[in-house]
């Protein structure tokens, strides 16, 4: 007995080291087989229409469904530089830009999608630092755009406002353009309240919306006149239709305010308007959005006053 139990145990120690390893290698040819029997949910087979919805779905956050536009601003607050900056989106948005990474064809259509949201700037800051970073091929996706503040000093603007706008060009498929409230406001100097007042139409409305299309033209100029230069030989009413539509403001009535607080202090005709209230909120409106496309085409077109009021922001610019 003794001998056959150590010839047994002699015979198990003797086995090939091979056979000891048979079970782990049968455990990963099953984790193996596991992984092939798995099915995977084909995306790009799905019509294009249907992918185009769930692009939509997934951007679509609380913040984006709201307000309708993407805010964009820096990430740091403080004083630091914009090249050291990075952007700040809504949480959906920045999920969603990881799936410019899936594939060509998914950032392509993803990118479409991205894009034709309006995006709201913070500010020029914030706009002229994305259009610096962006490449050519994706800024040729954007169709809207908007500010949400025009901060800045007014002698100070030509540093940053006009290369801002210059920069704009390489967007080909350009809709339309959001400007803030706060625009004539801040971007007016003090000393010239009456640069316009002076000239022709001295109502409210006129002077507040003629101020309005010298903001634009001095400081947009490089979007704007390609606007213009399109209908040479049309009308002037033809071309205010189509700047009309690039040119979107938010609250009429706003600028408005803004016009009588900026443009009517020490302007005794805007002074006895304001007490009479001769003017109604809605005519005004539209009567300032009149004045200001048309005044913008006759800027270009070279009206006999444009030397002498660009001079108060440096010149007219080549």
């Amino acid at each position: 007995m003794p001998s056959a139990a150590k010839r047994n145990l002699t015979s198990e120690q003797e086995q090939p080291q091979g056979q000891l390893s048979k079970k782990p290698r049968r455990a990963v040819q099953t984790r193996r087989t596991r992984r092939k029997k798995q099915k995977y949910f084909n995306f790009m087979g799905l019509p294009l229409e249907l992918r185009i919805f769930i692009y939509k779905t997934l951007i679509v956050g609380d913040r984006v469904r709201q307000v309708g536009a993407i805010h964009v601003d820096f990430k740091k607050n403080g004083r630091v530089l914009p090249f050291f900056q990075t952007f700040k989106v809504s949480e959906s948005a920045a999920l969603f830009t990881s799936m410019f990474l899936v594939s060509k064809q998914v950032s392509r259509e993803a990118t479409d999608v991205f894009y034709g949201y309006q995006l709201m700037f913070a500010d020029t800051f914030v706009l002229q630092t994305f259009l610096t970073r962006i490449q050519p091929e994706t800024l040729a996706h954007i169709r809207y755009i908007g500010l949400a503040s025009w901060e800045g000093v007014p002698g100070q603007q030509d540093n940053y406002r006009t290369p801002t706008f210059a920069l704009l060009r390489g967007a080909k498929n350009l809709k339309q353009i959001q400007f803030p409230d706060d625009m004539i406001y801040n971007g007016l100097p003090y000393s010239k309240r009456e640069l316009f007042g002076a000239i022709g139409d001295q109502r409210p409305s006129a002077i507040v919306g003629k101020n309005l299309a010298l903001l634009l033209y001095r400081y947009c100029y490089p979007i704007i006149t390609p606007l213009v230069e399109q209908g040479k030989d049309e009308k002037v009413r033809e071309t205010m239709a189509r700047l009309a539509d690039f040119v979107k403001l938010p609250d009429i009535a706003t600028y408005y305010w803004h016009g009588y607080t900026r443009l009517g202090a020490g302007c005794q005709h805007l002074d006895m308007a304001r007490r009479e209230r001769q003017e109604d909120c809605e005519e005004c409106r539209t009567e300032i959005r009149r004045v200001m496309f048309r005044t913008l085409v006759k800027l270009h077109r070279g009206d006999p006053h444009v030397q002498y009021l660009l001079k108060y922001f440096g010149g007219p610019q080549s």
